[in-house]
């Protein structure tokens, strides 16, 4: 896969703070990066930059092998974008505005319909956007973002003021566009929604780049412990000596015939065998595999990783 975004030693001072700092990274064509960090770590100022709405203090950024600037922006046909802060033009209607934005992309108008459809705001097209609540906008927003099928989306915060359908819409969006052979690169503090479609994700903490992998990958580094709930046959009390005494396992609590056991990915298959031979049988049982959440406080807590 080619790299379609390509960052540098991108660097951001503000009066003096330092708001990205020195920050490498690559996106390959047809993969979702998730970009995660804490308010205030700099994901906003990293994508303006990449957006060529603000100059960097220093470093360089390429999309499509083009450098990106505020003199030369970057091409709308090939790059769709939904910024944080929505703001759209009140007295036009949805339909008007995506037309208004079909002829600045230079985009047919006969996508409209069928973006107003996408996002669930067929029935909404005819109304002033000035009616609209928080997560209309936002659709609207999502649906300019994906106007003349861009091949890169930049999503800011795409699943902000959504309710959980259009927190769905935003990951269907996602992996239909890459289906297509596009490349996704968005930041978003749903965490559940970064893990169910991302292939990386970079962690931006104080303006550096603290981690830069795949899930797995990451979860393996940090030895985040699996996460096990089982159901007995009979009371936990008969085999607790048999777990304390058990070096694979990190922690474990029971109530009644329930027990709730972590350890390590790795010793999954050893603990459940030591349950069910310990005299009890396993009656339901249900894996949880360490988080992005639990991946993305291990490096945003002070003194993390």
């Amino acid at each position: 896969m080619s790299g379609v975004i390509r960052i540098e030693n991108l660097t951001k001072v503000y009066n003096g703070i330092t708001a990205v700092d020195s920050l490498n990274l690559e996106v390959k064509k047809g993969e979702v990066f998730g970009f995660l960090g804490p308010n205030g770590a700099g994901k906003t100022t990293t994508i303006k930059a990449m957006m060529g709405l603000l100059e960097p203090t220093k470093g360089k950024i390429t999309i499509h092998d083009e450098v990106v600037s505020v003199f030369s922006g970057i091409s709308s046909s090939r790059v769709g974008y939904l910024p944080e802060v929505v703001d759209l033009w009140d007295n036009l209607t949805g339909r008007e505005t995506l037309e208004f934005m079909c002829d600045l992309k230079e985009v047919p108008r006969k996508e409209v319909d069928e973006k107003l459809h996408k996002v669930g705001l067929r029935d909404a097209g005819e109304r002033r956007v000035k009616g609209y609540s928080k997560g209309m906008l936002q659709r609207l927003a999502l649906a300019q973002s994906v106007l003349g099928e861009p091949d890169l989306l930049v999503l800011d915060e795409p699943s902000a003021g959504l309710d959980p359908s259009g927190t769905a819409l935003v990951k269907n969006i996602v992996r239909e566009h890459v289906t297509k052979g596009g490349t996704v690169f968005f930041s978003s503090h749903i965490l559940p929604s970064v893990e169910a479609v991302a292939h990386r994700v970079g962690i931006l903490v104080d303006g550096k780049l603290r981690a830069l992998d795949s899930l797995d990958n990451l979860r393996e580094e940090l030895q985040i412990p699996t996460r096990m709930q089982l159901v007995l046959s009979s009371h936990h009390d008969e085999i607790k000596d048999d777990l304390k005494q058990n070096s694979s396992i990190r922690s474990y609590k029971g109530n009644k015939n329930m027990i709730t056991i972590t350890c390590a990915k790795r010793d999954k298959k050893k603990v459940l065998d030591l349950v069910e031979n310990s005299g009890t049988e396993i009656i339901d049982f249900d894996i949880q595999e360490g988080t992005l959440e639990d991946i993305f406080l291990s490096f945003s807590r002070e003194g993390g990783p």
